[in-house]
């Protein structure tokens, strides 16, 4: 922080009641309110730590800190600048020499807008997948891949289009083996809108009817990391709940009626499946299924 100024003495600040002041105090009392006035100080810009609290002596140096930041240089320097210089500076059109101007910059865009031919010029040009363009400005360039682009449906033909899995195409130019190729798939999802029951041996997959079945000779076995959550009431299960963590997966009931199962109902998937155990004289005879 800055100095005490020159010639201030520290101030007796233990005075007692039965202390008188001398000549001595009174010259140090005149003698510091004559240097607090003019005394010399020297101030520390560099004091760190500035505050809306502090002593004179550390607001005097943080007061030319802050000056010496602003303007760069010590703080009693010559600042590069003034407050009115700078807000002419910002206020003008074109501040610097060869700047351009909003007119001037208006002007070449009008002009390049304008011109109609010859406006993007370049070395050379290409694209990926094809030789060099003959070209050499943009426009010019795009014009002649648009006459490439439309050669393109008779420049692929061939003697023979096959694929795997289906006999050899009618066509023999790319786009419209293509076009036969879209035919044949439209009409392959039709003939899979099965009418009759269908047995699959190539694994488990899915029908669209009750008398559909898949063939398995693999035994399937669960990898999953599930959790079974059992629920008794009197020693009996009443339900079996299936989690992946706190997600509840499926939820299996068991209804019972005097000790007797009646039902299981399984809720998994948006789907509620509920069996139900008809019984005749006490002895199991069927299980209807419901599906919703």
């Amino acid at each position: 922080m800055s100095t005490e100024p020159v010639g201030y003495q520290n101030p007796k600040t233990n005075w007692g009641a039965p202390d008188a002041p001398g000549p001595a105090d009174f010259i140090r009392i005149e003698g510091n309110i004559q240097a607090i006035e003019s005394g010399v100080r020297t101030v520390d810009p560099a004091l760190a730590g500035a505050a809306n609290q502090g002593t004179i002596r550390q607001f005097l140096s943080w007061i030319v800190g802050k000056l010496a930041a602003i303007i760069g240089a010590e703080w009693f320097s010559a600042p590069p600048t003034t407050l009115v210089e700078a807000k002419a500076h910002h206020d003008a059109e074109a501040p610097h020499t060869g700047h351009e101007t909003p007119a001037g910059a208006q002007a070449k865009v009008d002009a390049h807008k304008n011109q109609a031919v010859d406006a993007h010029d370049a070395a050379a040009i290409s694209y990926a997948g094809g030789t060099g363009i003959s070209a050499t400005n943009v426009e010019a360039a795009i014009d002649e891949l648009a006459t490439e682009k439309s050669n393109v449906g008779h420049g692929h033909a061939a003697t023979e289009i096959s694929y795997a899995g289906s006999a050899n195409l009618s066509s023999t130019n790319v786009e419209a083996a293509l076009d036969e190729l879209d035919a044949e798939k439209a009409s392959k999802a039709l003939a899979n809108s099965w009418t009759a029951r269908q047995t699959f041996q190539g694994g488990i997959q899915d029908g669209d009817g009750n008398q559909d079945v898949s063939l398995l000779h693999a035994l399937g076995l669960q990898i999953d990391t599930r959790t079974l959550e059992l629920t008794r009431t009197g020693g009996v299960l009443t339900s079996v709940v299936e989690k992946d963590g706190a997600a509840t997966v499926k939820t299996v009931t068991l209804n019972r009626t005097g000790g007797v199962l009646t039902g299981v109902v399984t809720v998994a998937g948006g789907k509620t499946i509920t069996q139900t155990l008809n019984r005749t004289g006490g002895v199991l005879t069927s299980v209807t299924k419901t599906v919703v």
